[in-house]
């Protein structure tokens, strides 16, 4: 598959990486998930069960090849700032999205929570070498983010302040 990809017009290095990480998928990813149902069957719980669980919290994992085809810096090609700029981002990004996902940062989330932590997250993840939209959605990406965690450590402090009152 790496050859058809290259001939598209991605690098020859990250078309590689592209199909080897796509191939440790299967450690997590059912129907194979042997990393998955091992950790079932040492655990002894239910093997689908722990096997989607390790889907829905290694979501990133399907993401990250992506990132590396669609931009050299996840492959340390380039400055040093831009490298940083990215992973930083990135990084934040990925703590937003686990959260929503997982439903709880601080504290548990709300469903509207929730969808300001995605957008946040998925605006992070967009890399900073795509054109003028990673501009925006880098820069838009760290304020939705923070405004929901404020919003979020806002709600949970006044519960904390109503369980206080009522006792």
């Amino acid at each position: 598959l790496a050859p058809s990809i290259v001939e598209a017009g991605i690098p020859a290095l990250s078309a590689h990486l592209f199909v080897f990480y796509f191939g440790l998928m299967s450690l997590i990813k059912p129907p194979v998930a042997i990393a998955a149902f091992t950790a079932a069957t040492v655990a002894n719980g239910h093997s689908l069960k722990t096997a989607l669980a390790a889907v829905r919290v290694g979501w990133i994992a399907y993401f990250i090849p992506f990132l590396i085809i669609t931009s050299p810096v996840f492959i340390m090609q380039g400055s040093w700032l831009h490298i940083g700029l990215s992973f930083g981002t990135a990084l934040v990004g990925i703590w937003l999205v686990t959260a929503a996902i997982v439903g709880c940062a601080a504290t548990a989330l709300s469903p509207s929570s929730r969808a300001i932590y995605v957008l946040g997250g998925v605006l992070m993840l967009v890399p900073t070498d795509v054109g003028m939209i990673s501009l925006v959605a880098n820069l838009a990406g760290p304020v939705v983010g923070l405004a929901a965690v404020l919003i979020g450590r806002r709600s949970h402090l006044g519960a904390e302040e109503a369980s206080r009152l009522e006792a």
